[in-house]
């Protein structure tokens, strides 16, 4: 048995270990990156606007689900009392620090459409033609602009109060324990557990409102003539995807520095399950979109399909496939492949690459015209975005431990 007190003490004598070292050269290379991306992407914005629209819309989403992923897969942890993650379930949390900003460009991007900043109202057709919802109760009420600007501000900001709160749980006993208050620490975290324990089931239910809500106004009312009741729960599998495969990536990068000697194979390897078995999930969901509209044969149903069977978008699904599900179930299956590396960091990067196309195939089409057979815009904008996310959480890295080291779970996994 280990005595928590010299755990706790051992774990303060090497407190600098849990922080990411600064790096200036990689906060360099990362602007660079930032800055060609951005330059590529204003030329887009000049030649397309809308597609540049698109583009900021598909890659925000992008990584507001994989921030926001962070959080709701803490909060699921902190409900039901999780030990085996407690070595890198701050790492996906710190991802969360991102989903502010995302809200934030949401936000701007609302405020484009009020006041018709480059034809971003064009984006939504219903906005730019409101009389095409004449024939759809319920649905022109509910598609109003003012009424739909309002309210997607006020569930952004709400979830993010939410994330702010769990956040704020998690990191209140860092102070004392950087301070040396070692007892302190102990009794504000074994306070903080027990809220998280109590709030974060309401937390995931509230979030999972809102963010059926945000979704729905966000993106399916791109195509406002269709609607699907799978929509929220779709995405919320490949919001899982994305997490698993990105954290398995920086589990790999970091499981040889001090930061990441507490992750072991236990904790790759129960990772691993859980992204074969949201691969699985995802092509369940996915399928039963499709199986749904073919036996209902209702034309405002399947058209959002039929018209993604047109090129280039049809080769793109395809690539999808066997990104997102066909490589990675059966690439999962042996044990082993879960806490190799070379096999890992391949495959998750190929994941992220699909459902990334996915995003492109889920807005695009409904916001160009026609598309180009390399999304070379779109692609910018992914740049852009990856390189503004790692700034972001590779700088809280340097100022905050990416292990809660006070954690009364994190002592339970390691006694």
């Amino acid at each position: 048995m280990i005595d928590k007190s010299s755990l706790l003490d051992n774990f303060y004598t090497r407190r600098q270990d849990f922080f990411f070292r600064r790096s200036p050269f990689l906060m360099v290379i990362l602007g660079l990156i930032f800055t060609l991306g951005m330059a590529y992407f204003l030329y887009g914005f000049s030649d397309d606007p809308q597609r540049a629209w698109g583009t900021l819309l598909c890659n925000n989403l992008f990584f507001f689900l994989l921030s926001l992923g962070g959080i709701v897969f803490g909060l699921i942890q902190d409900a039901c009392g999780a030990q085996w993650s407690r070595p890198i379930k701050r790492f996906h949390e710190s991802f969360a620090i991102f989903f502010y900003l995302s809200c934030l460009i949401f936000i701007a991007f609302l405020g484009a459409i009020k006041f018709r900043f480059m034809e971003a109202h064009k984006v939504f057709s219903w906005i730019e033609n409101p009389e095409m919802l004449d024939h759809f109760p319920g649905k022109n009420q509910w598609l109003v602009e003012d009424f739909f600007l309002l309210r997607v501000t006020f569930l952004l900001v709400v979830m993010s109060l939410i994330v702010f709160w769990a956040r704020l749980q998690n990191s209140l006993a860092d102070k004392p324990f950087l301070a040396g208050k070692l007892e302190e620490a102990r009794r504000v975290a074994l306070r903080a557990h027990d809220r998280l324990q109590f709030w974060s089931s309401p937390c995931l239910f509230a979030l999972g409102v809102l963010f059926t809500f945000v979704v729905i106004d966000l993106v399916m009312s791109l195509a406002p003539l269709w609607f699907s009741t799978l929509w929220a729960g779709w995405l919320f599998s490949i919001l899982m995807q994305i997490l698993l495969s990105v954290m398995l990536v920086a589990m790999f990068l970091i499981k040889r520095r001090p930061v990441g000697s507490l992750i072991s194979r236990s904790q790759f390897h129960d990772m691993g399950k859980l992204l074969h078995g949201f691969s699985a999930f995802w092509a369940y969901l996915t399928f039963a979109h499709v199986l749904t509209y073919w036996y209902g044969n209702v034309p405002e149903e399947t058209e959002y399909f039929l018209h993604r069977l047109h090129q280039p978008w049809q080769t793109m699904m395809i690539v999808i496939m066997f990104l997102a599900f066909i490589i990675p179930f059966f690439v999962l299956i042996p044990k082993a492949s879960k806490w190799t590396g070379w096999v890992m960091i391949p495959l998750a990067s190929l994941i992220v690459g699909g459902q990334w196309l996915a995003h492109v195939v889920m807005i695009q089409p409904e916001v160009v015209s026609h598309g180009s057979a390399f999304p070379s815009l779109e692609l910018a904008g992914f740049i852009i975005f990856s390189a503004l996310f790692m700034a972001v959480f590779y700088h809280w890295g340097t100022r905050h431990m990416m292990v809660s080291l006070h954690d009364p779970l994190l002592e339970k996994y390691l006694q």
